[in-house]
């Protein structure tokens, strides 16, 4: 039976790669509009994140942006097939603009390291395989809840070159290593941490659980560090977008320097908040007497 599962979702995602990224946009956008309809947790957490974030937007404003929000999830899902199965000559074919790669390119020029902070935005799958085509590249890789995808997604991210590690202290000494060679990791800075990874840091005004593993990484190599995204572009393809940090994030204020990294990957997020992943649980873990916001979700995100 296990095979068959697994027989039948490859196949399903096979079929799926077959889409141009504008088949797959207008396929998405019909599921996202099914999310929004059917009113289920997505639409919740996705409402419920944009009323916390966004409290200067009009109510029609939020709906407008949970909708589109919905919608470019509904087209990631679809875009992952083509992220994971097309050849990378031809997804990275699809990357017809990009913005501040020299800020990498000088880094790299004086011998330091960079750690690329990658926030839920746009398409990181694509991403990651641009920055790998360009850079030596190391990154964390923790298996899907899906055993059956763990292979393909394995295999598919480190296809251009990349060097995955696991996500214990083996890993992160792998991070060190690279960093110290100058090279580049990429660290997804916008994930809820276990416990003993973070502090609360103020993340669009609400004090939320934030990684200190990039920090710690800064610290410990003289890294430089930038936020980046692979945003959709309207007429099809994407837009590479890489933008500088908060300066406050290399000082010693550690406190400070958690403030700077959320500061940094708000501004990103804020330049196609559309294309973000609203529908994460970023706040179910919020400082000792702080009510959890998402009791009306109906399930848990893990």
């Amino acid at each position: 039976m296990k095979t068959i599962k697994q027989f039948l979702l490859h196949t399903v995602l096979r079929l799926l790669a077959l889409l141009s990224l504008s088949q797959a946009g207008a396929l998405g956008r019909l599921i996202g509009t099914g999310l929004w309809w059917l009113n289920g947790r997505s639409r919740s957490v996705t409402e419920i994140n944009v009323a916390l974030c966004l409290p200067e937007y009009s109510d029609a404003q939020r709906q407008q942006l949970a909708r589109e929000s919905l919608a470019h999830l509904g087209t990631l899902g679809l875009e992952l097939a083509g992220s994971w199965y097309w050849p990378s000559e031809k997804l990275l074919r699809e990357v017809v603009e990009v913005q501040g790669l020299e800020l990498m390119t000088a880094a790299q020029d004086s011998g330091q390291g960079v750690v690329v902070l990658a926030p839920h935005l746009g398409n990181w799958e694509v991403l990651g395989l641009y920055l790998a085509r360009h850079y030596a590249v190391t990154a964390l890789y923790q298996p899907p809840a899906l055993e059956a995808l763990d292979h393909l997604i394995y295999s598919a991210r480190s296809r251009n070159g990349s060097t995955l590690v696991p996500t214990n202290m083996r890993g992160v000494k792998a991070l060190l290593k690279a960093l110290g060679r100058g090279e580049v990791t990429v660290i997804l800075p916008d994930q809820v941490p276990a416990k003993n990874g973070g502090e609360f840091a103020p993340f669009f005004g609400i004090d939320t659980l934030t990684a200190t593993l990039p920090l710690n990484l800064i610290k410990r190599t003289g890294a430089s560090v930038v936020v980046a995204a692979m945003l959709r572009l309207e007429g099809g393809g994407y837009r590479l977008l890489i933008r500088d940090v908060d300066q406050a994030i290399y000082g010693a204020d550690r406190s400070a320097a958690l403030v700077a990294m959320n500061t940094s990957v708000e501004a990103l997020v804020r330049e196609a908040p559309q294309q973000y992943q609203w529908e994460y649980k970023r706040f179910r873990r919020l400082p000792a007497g702080r009510q959890q916001p998402y009791k009306t979700a109906t399930s848990e995100c893990q």
